[in-house]
């Protein structure tokens, strides 16, 4: 398939296909600023770390066409001519690893690179993008491949076997570039805003690193008195330092001190004979001041710093103090990715539909051309935080259900027990369950939980009975045993929908008429007479909240009775459960699923 050609330079988009007349008008806008960006990027390790900042995140990306709709959200296409155009857009290997990741680092330091393709029908595309050095435009607009001088920043006087000989109408560019401010067809980056902090780091590094090989800093200068030093054995001047005794054999001990510094003998002193008048005379003259020495490494760190704030990404990558600036273990928090990742994956979007798909598919006749842009999945990019013990205590609460636990602990729903598993393991924790075998969750005032403890959502309804109470007595035909645990329960139940009744009955202040018609009813009976509209009336609390508390007295009889105290908070949490579940009703009895603890 042909792609598109552009007759008109786009002046609303930052990225076109080049034409002849862009070839021309390209070569101008060469910017002698971006050369130097390059430059410090290569020259300054932490600029060349930062530099690496978007092209790790947007390499992860998925990009795919879609539909954009009036809610400016996308929906995706799965198949057909988007699907086909867009994929041809991949590395010579596959994938867009190196395409997003070098156009992230360009962006960066120059704000601008092309999108460049050869071998365009001919079955074999390759698709990379590219600084303009490494394309060469006529005025016909074809696209010659510049290859790799053998010396670096040697981009002059290139022979011929420097170019690689396209065919006509196999390449093709499109130049992608972040808009300047002030023109938009000058191209701007977070590296063009702090050149000459990078000039003067560089300047400061270069002053360190004569520092430290200079000799001229580093060994003083020795004073010996001419008269100390020995006749030389042979005659013959002294212009030849080593025909001096004492410099020979100085200067061997220093030698041998720096080929043996491992050894005991390089730390031995070294021994002078001298007449006693003069040896208070040798001295060391400092050719410099060691208290100045290194300056330049608190003004770096102060220029590192004023960079790293200029940059457009997190300080943090340029100071590195943060484990954030481990690349071998990079993880983007979501934080991060909004206010850096996105807007950059958004703007390679953008382009892509700009400059290739949306022209490709005017061309090729496709009816909802416009409608169609490039979006992209970080799901692989950002690394979900690890909720895995809010899981557990949204899961002790009853917040949560069983799919979502498994979400945040990483698992699967092919994970999830059987039924009979799930059922022993019921039995293992003595787990108190509903007539539809759901484990009901330990909560409430009777687990420990005083009722201002109690986690609640207000407004919420209290929900159906687990069974409305039949003629015949739940308990009939128990053991005494159990005929005691039921009545006791029973006893409960009643306490809760009564301590119910008597908060409702404290909350007049919200609303003074309604409590009117419930004043000569009993108050295991007020909630159930109001119902859920007059609970609302008068700002009730939800109704875990109201029956807190009301087997109390359960919990104690049970610890006399032998039960272990998590035992009797489990069976006194399940009543003022179902006493909140059901105090709308008006005589609810006791779950069968609660006499397991009998």
């Amino acid at each position: 398939m042909q792609l598109p050609r552009r007759n008109r330079r786009s002046l609303t988009a930052a990225a076109s296909r080049v034409t002849p007349s862009d070839s021309q008008y390209s070569r101008r806008l060469e910017m002698p600023w971006q050369n130097r960006a390059l430059y410090y990027t290569d020259a300054i390790g932490e600029l060349h770390y930062a530099s690496q900042f978007y092209s790790r995140m947007l390499q992860r990306l998925r990009i795919f066409p879609g539909y954009r709709v009036d809610d400016d959200t996308v929906t995706p296409i799965t198949e057909g001519l988007p699907v086909d155009l867009l994929n041809r857009i991949q590395d010579p290997g596959g994938g867009r690893t190196a395409i997003l990741g070098m156009y992230g680092k360009l962006m960066f330091v120059t704000g601008e690179g092309y999108l460049f393709g050869r071998g365009i029908g001919e079955g074999r595309e390759k698709w990379s993008f590219v600084w303009r050095e490494e394309l060469r435009f006529d005025d016909t607009g074809s696209v010659t491949h510049v290859l790799a001088p053998s010396v670096p920043y040697e981009t002059f006087n290139l022979g011929a076997a420097n170019y690689e000989e396209l065919p006509a109408g196999t390449a093709v560019a499109y130049r992608m570039w972040t808009p300047h401010p002030r023109f938009s067809h000058w191209p701007d980056s977070p590296m063009h805003a702090v050149l000459e902090e990078a000039e003067e780091l560089l300047i400061l590094s270069r002053a360190v690193h004569a520092t430290a090989t200079s000799r001229l800093v580093r060994a003083p200068l020795l004073a010996i008195p001419e008269e100390i030093a020995p006749p030389p054995p042979i005659s013959g001047g002294d212009e030849d330092p080593l025909n001096d005794p004492f410099l020979r054999d100085f200067t061997e001990h220093l030698e041998q001190a720096v080929e043996n510094s491992g050894t005991a003998a390089a730390m031995a002193p070294f021994v002078l004979y001298a007449a006693a008048e003069w040896i208070d005379k040798i001295k060391t003259v400092n050719l410099h001041d060691s208290q100045s020495d290194y300056l330049e490494r608190d003004l770096r760190t102060e220029c590192i710093r004023r960079i790293a704030r200029g940059l457009d990404l997190p300080p943090e990558v340029v100071e590195g103090m943060s484990s954030a600036n481990h690349w071998a273990a990079w993880w983007i928090s979501d934080d991060m990715w909004r206010s850096h990742g996105a807007p950059k994956a958004e703007q390679f979007c953008d382009d892509m539909s700009e400059a290739y798909l949306r022209p490709a598919l005017r061309e090729a006749g496709f009816a909802r051309a416009d409608e169609v842009v490039v979006s992209y999945d970080a799901s692989a990019v950002v690394v979900n935080p690890d909720r895995s013990k809010d899981a557990d205590q949204a899961w002790d609460r009853g917040a949560i259900g069983y799919a979502a636990y498994r979400v945040a602990k990483n698992f699967t729903a092919d994970d999830a027990p059987t039924d009979q598993e799930h059922t022993e393991w019921l039995a293992l924790k003595k787990v108190i369950v509903d007539d539809q075998g759901n484990p009901i969750p330990s909560t409430g005032a009777g687990a420990g939980v005083s009722a201002e403890e109690t986690v609640v959502n207000p407004g919420d309804d209290p929900g159906t009975p687990d069974g409305q109470p039949g003629d015949v007595s739940e308990g009939t035909n128990l053991p005494a045993s159990a005929a005691r645990f039921n009545g006791a329960a029973e006893l409960a139940l009643f306490r809760c929908r009564e301590l119910a009744g008597s908060r409702i009955r404290s909350r007049k202040k919200s609303c003074p008429d309604c409590l009117d018609r419930v004043a000569e009813i009993p108050n295991p009976l007020v909630a159930s007479a109001l119902g859920k509209d007059g609970l609302e009336q008068l700002e009730c609390p939800d109704p875990r909240v109201l029956v807190a508390g009301g087997a109390d007295s359960l919990k104690a009889m049970l610890v006399v009775w032998g039960y272990t105290p998590d035992d009797a908070a489990t069976v006194c949490s399940t009543v003022e459960l179902h006493a909140a579940r059901t105090l709308l009703h008006e005589s609810p009895s006791v779950p069968d699923s609660l006499m397991v603890w009998a």
